[in-house]
């Protein structure tokens, strides 16, 4: 929470302490390989159609959207009004 340059580095920190040579890899190759069917069995309905779609994406979607409920309750807690509208 911050500033967009605070944020960033802190996700840089983040990565530099957690992601693996191999995963940086298999991460990088997603980047242009389309979305699997597993994968889109996962999402709603407007990203199957997005033909686009790369892997890493969908699996950025999937994650937020398991997730979601949590982001917003800490978005919430640490700034009441924020949360609410998304």
């Amino acid at each position: 929470m911050g500033e967009r340059t605070v944020c960033l580095a802190q996700a840089d920190d983040w990565l530099n302490e957690y992601e693996t040579d191999e995963s940086a890899f298999k991460s990088k190759g997603w980047l242009k390989q389309a979305a699997t069917e597993k994968q889109l069995q996962y999402l709603p309905p407007e990203f199957r159609q997005d033909y686009g779609l790369t892997r890493y994406r969908a699996s950025a979607l999937m994650t937020f959207g398991f997730n979601k409920r949590e982001i917003r309750q800490l978005v919430g807690r640490a700034s009441p009004g924020i949360g609410r509208a998304a």
